[in-house]
């Protein structure tokens, strides 16, 4: 019986995969919501929100347009922009202007539709060490 010896990396010769946006992280967080999980976290250079199927957020809503709005990541801010939706969008009880991006602040409210969002942007933080273990 012969023993086959297999070659393996281990996690800790493996690069840490790090987050987009990182240190930076942004977050929509759904109004007048039970579920504490309606969250949407922005994770890609840009995020379309609509009732079409190719949209990253999609909202069962007849006010709102296959296309109404997009959130953009540049660097370390985000901007959204309508994009000419029929009922427009909505920032802190302020219609936007179609196709001009407005910079998104901590703790804003975005309104797309009848869905309101508050928008969350923060530092990640590094993990813990564990206790007893030296740094390389």
């Amino acid at each position: 019986m012969s023993v086959k010896t297999i070659k393996t990396e281990t996690a800790e010769r493996q690069q840490p995969h790090t987050p987009f946006g990182a240190p930076r992280a942004w977050v929509l967080v759904l109004f007048d919501s039970t579920d504490p999980r309606d969250v949407h976290r922005i994770t890609q250079r840009e995020t379309v929100f609509g009732r079409d199927g190719e949209v990253q957020v999609s909202l069962h809503d007849e006010s709102v347009s296959k296309r109404h709005c997009s959130i953009q990541v540049d660097a370390s801010t985000c901007f959204v922009t309508d994009l000419d939706s029929l009922n427009g969008t909505m920032l802190n009880d302020r219609r936007l202007r179609p196709g001009v991006a407005q910079r998104l602040r901590h703790l804003d409210e975005l309104r797309v539709g009848e869905t309101r969002f508050l928008f969350l942007s923060g530092q990640m933080r590094q993990p813990a060490r564990a206790c007893g273990k030296s740094s390389p």
